[in-house]
């Protein structure tokens, strides 16, 4: 139920506040881990039963969540909503080299995301572990 408002209120499950419900977002969190570990048990989309200590995701379940438009994996969410603001300001610009201050989206950044990928690529281009 709280999910449902949620979205209602925020239009989207990735960034609500992080003072929002603390067993809601463990909720959700527990969800995404069990769905992640079924679909790595049986190299398969997890629309099977799942159970294990938190709440069992359920077939039904599923589909409810799918209707809702839950987010699985929030990083390639957030990947997914970058590439398509990169792609359009290519359009606009003609080019990617994107200013650090740059903004255009009241709830995400691109010129900050631009530069923290590029770290992270000279970084793995010189061997190190990138998070």
């Amino acid at each position: 139920r709280e999910y449902k408002e949620l979205m209602a209120e925020y239009g989207h499950i990735e960034n609500f506040p992080t003072d929002y419900n603390d067993e809601l977002r463990q909720w959700i969190r527990h969800l995404r881990f069990s769905y992640r570990r079924k679909e790595k048990l049986t190299k398969e989309p997890a629309h099977k039963l799942i159970k294990s200590s938190g709440p069992t995701l359920t077939p039904k379940r599923l589909e409810e969540l799918k209707a809702w438009n839950f987010t699985w994996d929030p990083y390639v969410k957030e990947f997914e909503d970058f590439f398509e603001l990169l792609v359009a300001y290519k359009k606009v610009h003609g080019n990617c080299h994107i200013p650090e201050d740059f903004t255009d989206n009241p709830t995400f950044a691109l010129g900050k995301y631009v530069k923290n990928l590029r770290k992270s690529f000279v970084k793995f281009s010189a061997g190190n572990e990138v998070s």
